[in-house]
């Protein structure tokens, strides 16, 4: 059994937490966007950093304005991410460290084991920068580190003193495989969304779903069938596009995204349904994989 390392990124929407994990991954596993709460589930991911087994989760964006049920279930898996993790990540922004970081640093349980990253340092001046680094290496001495996932600043340093030398002892007992075996289809899922969300840009509300109906795997080639829920018939009109030309683009840039992660061609077919209300659904948002 080979050692593994759990390594939980959290912070609170926009601060560019799916844009460190797609960095550290190398590759497209959530969708990164300037709308909020673009990842809803805890999304596993495998990779290796300086010879360490590392399985890093990427938790969901947590808004607190929705008090819906899919809210809810969001800030449930991001309660879950920190049980059983040898690291956790705290990202923020220069503009942003405030009441939500601070909730998260009371938690007893974590408290050992968090490094605090702030991205954006490159949209500060240098006065600005110096007083902030000042004030917070004074509060959290090694603990914290200053980035810009945009200019790639401070991002080696925040690897080697930050992740590597925090990895101690291994973590065996972790579900993980209990989850991996559910990855492939809500990391699709997420991944169609998360095109959705930035090809419609300001048109479409933060209301659509995605659920694969099927995922055949032949030698050459993987089959998916899947369906996008928005919750009002003007929604459907947006994602299809006219004369279905932004459902053709989100297929092709999904496809696009997925043949260069799994290596390998895919067909996808997909269809727009209106299910009203659909956020507070228990059932639904159930079989979305979203509630356990």
């Amino acid at each position: 059994m080979k050692n593994n390392f759990y390594i939980s990124v959290v912070g609170r929407s926009n601060v560019g937490k799916s844009t460190l994990v797609n960095f550290l991954c190398n590759k497209y596993v959530t969708s990164s966007s300037s709308k909020p709460q673009t990842t809803r589930i805890n999304i596993y991911n495998e990779l290796k950093i300086n010879d360490s087994n590392i399985i890093l989760v990427d938790t969901p964006g947590i808004s607190t304005k929705e008090n819906n049920l899919l809210s809810k279930s969001m800030q449930n898996e991001y309660l879950k991410a920190l049980n059983s993790i040898n690291l956790l990540i705290l990202v923020t922004d220069s503009l942003k460290f405030g009441n939500f970081e601070n909730s998260i640093i009371n938690l007893n349980s974590i408290n050992n084991k968090i490094i605090y990253v702030i991205n954006k340092i490159d949209k500060l001046k240098n006065n600005e920068y110096d007083l902030l680094r000042s004030s917070l290496k004074r509060k959290y001495n090694d603990k914290i580190f200053f980035i810009s996932l945009l200019k790639k600043i401070g991002l080696k340093d925040f690897i080697d003193k930050g992740i590597t030398k925090n990895l101690t002892s291994p973590n065996n007992n972790h579900q993980y495989k209990k989850y991996y075996n559910q990855n492939k289809k809500l990391f699709t899922q997420e991944l169609i969304r998360g095109v959705i969300v930035e090809l419609t840009k300001f048109e479409l509300p933060y209301d659509s779903a995605v659920k694969v109906i099927t995922f055949t795997d032949k030698k050459d080639l993987k089959i998916i069938k899947a369906d996008i829920y928005v919750d009002k018939e003007n929604q459907k009109k947006i994602i299809i596009g006219k004369n279905g030309e932004m459902l053709k683009n989100i297929g092709t840039q999904s496809r696009k995204i997925l043949e260069k992660n799994f290596q390998c061609k895919f067909f996808i077919d997909l269809k727009v349904l209106v299910k009203k209300n659909w956020k507070n659904n228990y059932v639904f948002l159930k079989d979305l994989g979203y509630i356990n």
